[in-house]
């Protein structure tokens, strides 16, 4: 989390806003199988596919929920209730993958000393939507915002989740001495 903007913070902003450096050849393909190219990214805001017109223009995405999967560079992206998450592996029918994301906060209450309170929580979370840029994105002027990358699994054709002690002993039942023996 980053509460301050300073050099660091700022270039790591640039560095995760898109879940790639830069715009790339990519496919979509959609929930009825349908598939679509161009040049694209994922913002991490808000998790939706942004493309570059033939005339140069960013655009959205305007049907990504309908969206299945996304290819870009060799990665693959899959569409889930919690935006996209990137595969990383794939054993047998064990899927991991990662799900990057920015969260911009406001209103971070401070203690002495410049600390965060014990008591403290976050108020108020701004998610950019397609509507409308409520955040100054210009680089000079990041707002402050946490930057997380959330493992996720999936076992067989079922649900992709995030990787918690409880959801991996959903997905592995008869390993849940082992799950118990290493995650508190």
């Amino acid at each position: 989390t980053f509460v301050e903007p300073d050099e660091q913070s700022i270039g790591l902003f640039e560095s995760v806003k898109f879940v790639n450096p830069n715009y790339a050849n990519g496919i979509v393909v959609f929930k009825d199988s349908k598939q679509s190219t161009g040049i694209m990214n994922i913002f991490t805001i808000d998790q939706k596919v942004y493309f570059i017109t033939s005339g140069k223009e960013t655009l959205v995405l305007k049907d990504n929920d309908n969206v299945n999967r996304v290819f870009i560079k060799g990665k693959t992206y899959l569409n889930t209730a919690n935006g996209y998450v990137e595969v990383l592996d794939l054993y047998e029918d064990v899927l991991l993958g990662q799900l990057q994301r920015i969260d911009f906060l406001e209103n971070v209450q401070t203690g002495a000393y410049g600390q965060k309170r014990q008591n403290a929580t976050v108020q108020r979370v701004n998610y950019i939507d397609a509507s409308g840029y409520r955040i100054d994105l210009n680089s000079k002027n990041v707002k402050p915002f946490s930057y997380t990358k959330a493992p996720y699994i999936q076992k067989g054709n079922g649900q992709m989740l995030p990787v918690t002690k409880k959801n991996l002993m959903k997905c592995f039942p008869k390993k849940k001495d082992f799950i118990e023996a290493y995650i508190d």
